[in-house]
């Protein structure tokens, strides 16, 4: 493949990566106003708590990129509505004011800060700022925006406008120590708008993905000429191998990390292509029967890719040879990969499959692997290796001490990783053979059982030998 196909499945990988995220953003924004908006058009969170050690609970409100958006008549941006009660500790103060006021007035003043705000459950996470200073009674200051204080229950309405400003909670006398009950709500045109907009985003750099994969995969005369040499046949469609015959050295394993960054940057664009054009596929498997080649040569490089990753870092370390940047086979490279191309696939097995019938996999390999299978995720799949992760530094630790690499541990590092890689190829539709379980250990796959040969017939009694 050339490298001008690698670029544009690479900028696919990324455009669908950033589209899906869109698209999930954008989900989540109208799930948000379906449940939590109530008949006035405010999206209520239910009552969560406040709580603070110091004299005050602050919130950052930094709407300074909103300057030249006015999303109402009156340059709003829309409404804020804060319910508070207090919880015993007597009348309680609420007020907006410009961040640059907020700051002088609680500067040097032991506060809790929020630095973040959880949906389902709602949660609020603080972060304490020290002080040494005590503060005036915050009804005494003249610069709140807005501002609302007594006994009980209080409600502050605030019109939302461009600019830096500052939430501040406090007791009314301000004593420190918060504990408080609050109800969030906010009322605005622009939020049914920006999902629509953020969703036909996603909806248009995930076409562009698609269009993209379409002209890296598409049959050319090049692509068929040099078709990939069908894989030895083994005993599962998948062979995967490697050989210790260049061994890793004892101390370069330290650093592995680090090197195989562009790696990981590479196989997450890889592997969210490579999502996408295993649903095309199933659609083309469904209506035909038949893995449409150039997608399932890809899937077949993005294995390599991924194996040849894997055997150089966490996987099992027993190379220092560097990976290619490459989807396609490198048979000078110690660890291979080949998937048999099947002639055709049940069309009722692709409904089911990788999301079904595979969860016995999943559920095993989750142990072993670390969460190698679930997900797509391929910077999780290279830092948490689960077993094979810590039998690999197992075997690591024996090469610095002992200068060389356990055989034993070899074989089943092999072993695992070839259970993980046939899940990977059955989850990716490119099979109907169900991945075995078992482990199948050492450096050479197994290959299939000799076909015995037919016993001679019999003669009949009067015929000729």
């Amino acid at each position: 493949m050339k490298g001008s196909r690698l670029v544009m499945i690479l900028v696919a990988g990324l455009a669908a990566m950033v589209g899906i995220a869109a698209v999930a953003g954008a989900a989540t924004l109208f799930w948000i106003l379906g449940v939590y908006a109530d008949p006035a058009g405010f999206v209520s969170s239910p009552p969560f708590q406040l709580q603070g050690s110091g004299y005050a609970l602050t919130a950052p409100l930094d709407l300074t990129g909103f300057r030249n958006i006015e999303s109402t008549a009156d340059g709003t941006l829309g409404t804020l509505r804060i319910g508070i009660s207090d919880t015993g500790n007597g009348p309680v103060f609420i007020g907006v004011a410009s961040r640059t006021d907020a700051e002088t007035y609680l500067g040097g003043v032991p506060l809790d800060r929020v630095s973040g705000l959880g949906i389902s459950p709602w949660t609020v996470s603080t972060k304490s700022v020290a002080g040494t200073r005590s503060p005036e009674q915050p009804e005494s200051q003249q610069f709140w925006t807005e501002w609302t204080s007594g006994p009980g229950t209080r409600t502050l309405v605030w019109p939302i406008r461009p600019g830096n400003w500052e939430l501040v909670v406090m007791n009314a006398d301000a004593s420190p120590g918060i504990s408080l009950e609050t109800r969030l709500a906010i009322h605005s045109g622009a939020l049914p708008i920006a999902a629509f907009g953020i969703g036909g985003f996603g909806v248009l750099l995930m076409g562009a993905a698609v269009m993209l994969l379409y002209a890296a995969l598409r049959p050319t005369r090049e692509l068929v000429a040099r078709r990939l040499p069908e894989a030895v046949r083994g005993a599962y469609p998948l062979r995967l191998e490697a050989s210790l015959e260049r061994p890793a050295g004892r101390l370069l394993w330290l650093v592995k990390w680090l090197l195989v960054i562009p790696h990981l940057l590479a196989l997450c664009l890889l592997w969210t292509a490579s999502a996408l054009a295993t649903f095309a596929a199933g659609v083309a498997i469904l209506f035909t029967g038949r893995y449409p080649r150039p997608i399932f040569d890809f899937n077949v490089g993005v294995l390599r890719w991924q194996w040849r990753v894997a055997y150089y870092s966490v996987g099992a370390f027993a190379t220092d040879e560097y990976p290619p940047f490459s989807l396609e086979a490198e048979p000078s490279y110690p660890a291979t990969l080949e998937v048999e191309y099947p002639e055709h696939l049940s069309r009722g097995l692709v409904l089911v499959k990788s999301w079904l019938l595979a969860i016995p996999h999943y559920l095993v390999l989750g142990i072993l692997s670390g969460g190698w299978i679930l997900g797509w995720d391929s910077w999780r799949t290279m830092v948490s290796g689960g077993l094979i992760g810590l039998l690999a530094l197992v075997a690591v630790i024996t090469l610095a001490v002992s200068g060389r690499y356990p055989s034993g541990l070899f074989d089943l590092l092999m072993g695992l990783n070839r259970w993980v890689f046939r899940v990977l190829a059955y989850a990716l539709l490119m099979t109907d053979e169900y991945p075995p379980f078992r482990l199948e250990m050492g450096g050479e796959d197994p290959p299939s059982p000799e076909p015995s040969a037919p016993e001679p017939a019999r003669p009949h009694a009067g015929e000729p030998l």
